[in-house]
């Protein structure tokens, strides 16, 4: 019997990450959320919090997932 690997890949990412990968303000990630530019959030929490997985962002623009990765990094890791 092979065991299954479950990989733990948490929604992590806020607005304030992203915006600051693609050097822009969260109005403007809610104005290209909303034009389709963005994926979608894969959750939601305390009211309205955006929050996307490492893995959405890595599918939809690598170079954003490594920017983020660098700002995660600087910031003392993902605790």
């Amino acid at each position: 019997m092979v065991a299954s690997v479950i990989h733990h890949d948490p929604a992590v990412i806020t607005p304030t990450i992203l915006g600051c990968a693609l050097r822009c303000g969260e109005k403007t990630i809610g104005n290209r959320l909303n034009a389709g530019l963005i994926p979608k959030p894969d959750e939601r929490r305390h009211g309205n919090m955006k929050l996307w997985r490492v893995s959405t962002i890595q599918q939809w623009d690598r170079s954003i997932a490594n920017r983020i990765s660098a700002i995660i990094e600087v910031l003392g890791g993902w605790a």
